[in-house]
């Protein structure tokens, strides 16, 4: 099966749960264990128990594995095959996640909620799709399923897009706009 995982605050508004019916969907749809799902991060006390019940009724594909050390999201999301970030929280700024996940390699299928968009580029890094929408993220899962290889693809992209962000490439930028150098 292909590894799939969230990564952030465990909680309704982030699209936890839609991403675990997501999976079980597919999954049956296509009679198989064509992808399992870690899920990491701080779970919310307000979302505990919703979330617990979710994992009790889930097959054992779909699993809560706590919460990570910042120093240690990229080596983990190196493992992965997708990162699902379905958010759909009021709130939600510009997600950290998602250049972590850009630095593991690590390809994104995103809701198109708030910056998202900006980050994500749509079938080049990663996959965007309506936002609060599980039979979204299940028919992009079917289709990625059936093309596996492009997301290996995607992987080199997905390490371009983190240049964007290194402090380095940051700096030189501003700098640069700046008129300090050239």
């Amino acid at each position: 099966p292909f590894a799939l995982c969230t990564f952030s605050r465990v909680s309704q508004d982030k699209g936890i749960e839609d991403a675990i019916i997501a999976v079980e969907r597919v999954n049956e749809s296509l009679g198989d264990t064509v992808f399992t799902l870690d899920v990491y991060g701080q779970v919310d006390p307000e979302f505990e128990e919703r979330f617990q019940n979710l994992l009790a009724m889930s097959p054992s594909t779909i699993q809560y594995k706590g919460i990570v050390p910042f120093y240690h999201s990229v080596p983990l999301l190196q493992r992965y095959f997708l990162l699902l970030f379905a958010t759909h929280y009021v709130g939600e700024g510009f997600p950290g996640t998602l250049i972590d996940a850009f630095s593991a390699g690590l390809p994104v299928l995103a809701s198109d909620w708030r910056y998202n968009s900006e980050l994500v580029e749509d079938n080049v890094d990663g996959f965007i799709v309506k936002a609060n929408d599980v039979q979204a993220i299940s028919s992009k899962l079917i289709e990625i399923a059936k093309a596996p290889d492009e997301i290996v693809k995607m992987k080199k992209n997905c390490l371009e897009t983190a240049w964007r962000f290194h402090p380095d490439h940051v700096i030189e930028d501003f700098l640069s706009n700046m008129g300090v150098c050239k």
